[in-house]
């Protein structure tokens, strides 16, 4: 019998300890590269650095069957980032990529903005509270004005800002396949918030835009209840409703 013959039969993957780290990230690695039919692979908080992520970013390139990866709280950096991209290039099966709170920067956006220019799989990436600014931001802009597969982008606790918010509306003119897009808690203010006004009149792709938690008072409120006159599909969630409510959608 082979010995990897139970991984065959196997549909999610979860790192954990049993022995010494360096025999663990061996055996998970070859798990995944043994396992025809594992689905999801999750890596939860055991400072998983980029060195072990490279070596499942190897593993990602062989293997044809994962559809979702999970990585939650380690310290995979830019450098991390940059691996996993590189396996975007080759692996033909993954749709879902998380990968919160790993210290992710622009330079590491850059690497997976580039990835999504290729890539035709992807439909969802979380970069849930990393450290993307609205340099970073940019590079998800511009892969998103040809991407035609990402549907969700979650952004959601990084440094978007204004200037940030001001990119992804005007990529939003030109994009015409992202469904959902997460940016709580990213300091956008008033002005922000009527950057994405404008752009609501104009994109009818966009389902849920995510504002929760940012410097959104009554006045942007309006610029946003304005633009839901003309556009009746998109939701707009972490507002209070006071004031976007004083616009009726048109039917």
């Amino acid at each position: 019998m082979n010995t990897y013959e139970p991984y065959k039969r196997l549909s999610k993957l979860q790192f954990c300890f049993r022995g010494t780290r360096t025999n663990q990230v061996d055996r998970f690695v070859t798990e995944i590269k043994a396992s025809l039919s594992v689905t999801i692979i999750k890596i939860p908080p055991i400072k998983f650095d980029h060195q072990r992520v490279l070596r499942v970013a190897e593993a990602l390139i062989d293997n044809q069957t994962l559809a979702t990866l999970l990585i939650a709280m380690n310290d995979i950096g830019d450098q991390g980032a940059k691996y996993l991209a590189e396996a975007l290039l080759f692996n033909k099966t993954l749709t879902t990529m998380t990968v919160a709170c790993n210290q992710i920067g622009n330079e590491g956006a850059q690497h997976l903005a580039e990835a999504l220019k290729n890539n035709q799989t992807l439909t969802t990436l979380e970069l849930m509270s990393n450290e993307i600014d609205f340099d970073g931001v940019s590079y998800f802009c511009e892969a998103l004005r040809t991407n035609q597969t990402l549907g969700k982008l979650s952004l959601q606790a990084n440094h978007v800002g204004d200037l940030g918010a001001e990119y992804l509306a005007e990529a939003l003119l030109m994009n015409q396949t992202l469904t959902e897009l997460n940016l709580g808690c990213n300091k956008i203010s008033n002005q922000g918030a009527q950057y994405f006004a404008d752009a609501l009149k104009m994109n009818m792709t966009l389902n849920v835009l995510d504002l929760h938690s940012n410097e959104i008072d009554g006045k942007g409120e309006l610029h946003l209840g304005e633009a839901l006159q003309f556009n009746q599909v998109v939701e707009i969630k972490g507002l209070s409703g006071r004031f976007t409510l004083q616009y009726p959608r048109r039917v």
